[in-house]
């Protein structure tokens, strides 16, 4: 989940916009009080659309107030109130995903590329130790299901279905987590189709640079052939609609018409920005 999930802003109104800024907002200051400033640098969309979609999907009233940015006092934002259960939570699923994004990184790059890795990791696991302590059951789960990816991706041969498995089986469980009885088989389907786009856009996004360095990707199989351009706008086009199917089948109690926008319009953008590139 790093960079992947984003809004279509020109279809949102100024008020969504606004509600989407001050779940940013709110999730930066939550990591700043619980991981300091190291925590601030896990800070992505990706994560915010995380926490909205939790939120969307519960009972619980979500209050906004007005405040002050942390790193330009002047300026006034919109934040959730200061013990929320879901923002702390998320912060923790930001914590755990950095941390292995470091890892990973740590062991796919030559020495140079990987020196930031390397020095940020120590302190990056200090962090993982106390998201891990304050989540210990979901975390451990999911922490396994991501050693659970590195170990099919080391395999001779394996089908992008296997690939993408275990990525979009620790979003539908990180998603679900906490969730009432009523609504958590389907934030598990939700979680898990995006986990799988968020999955094949990677692959997609990085064909070419793992092709020239030798590594991993599902993509670099026989049944793809040489330029497998095409495949990959099939398997994300057929993934997206999954996930808009999925999508209008959810219980939301809120922020429906952003989650909207993300599904419909920023996944599009999303692919057609890889492929732009790409030609």
């Amino acid at each position: 989940m790093f960079g992947y999930i984003k809004i279509h802003k020109s279809e949102l109104k100024v008020k969504e916009y606004e509600l989407y800024k001050g779940l940013y907002c709110s999730l930066c200051k939550q990591l700043g009080r619980e991981y300091g400033f190291l925590g601030r640098m896990t800070l992505n969309y990706d994560f915010t659309f995380f926490l909205m979609c939790s939120m969307a999907l519960k009972e619980n009233d979500v209050c906004f107030s007005e405040s002050h940015c942390s790193f330009n006092p002047r300026k006034k934002c919109f934040c959730c109130e200061r013990d929320n259960a879901d923002i702390s939570y998320t912060a923790a699923i930001s914590i755990l995903f950095s941390y292995y994004k470091l890892k990973d990184d740590i062991s796919d790059n030559s020495f140079f590329k990987k020196l930031p890795a390397l020095i940020l990791y120590p302190l990056f696991r200090l962090k993982y130790k106390k998201a891990m302590s304050k989540y210990p059951d979901i975390l451990e789960e999911l922490s396994s299901g991501i050693m659970r990816q590195n170990a099919i991706e080391s395999k001779p041969s394996v089908t992008l279905d296997e690939c993408a498995d275990p990525s979009a089986d620790v979003l539908g469980k990180a998603l679900s987590y906490g969730m009432g009885e009523n609504v958590k088989d389907a934030a598990y389907s939700f979680g898990y189709c995006i986990g799988r786009l968020v999955y094949i856009l990677d692959a997609a996004d990085d064909f070419e640079k793992d092709l020239k360095h030798g590594r991993f990707n599902p993509f670099k199989n026989e049944r793809y052939g040489d330029d497998p351009t095409d495949s990959m706008k099939a398997v994300l086009n057929i993934t997206a609609d999954e996930a808009a199917r999925v999508f209008d089948t959810l219980p939301i109690k809120r922020f429906r018409s952003i989650i909207y926008n993300v599904i419909f319009y920023g996944f599009e953008d999303t692919i057609n920005g890889i492929f732009g590139k790409k030609e």
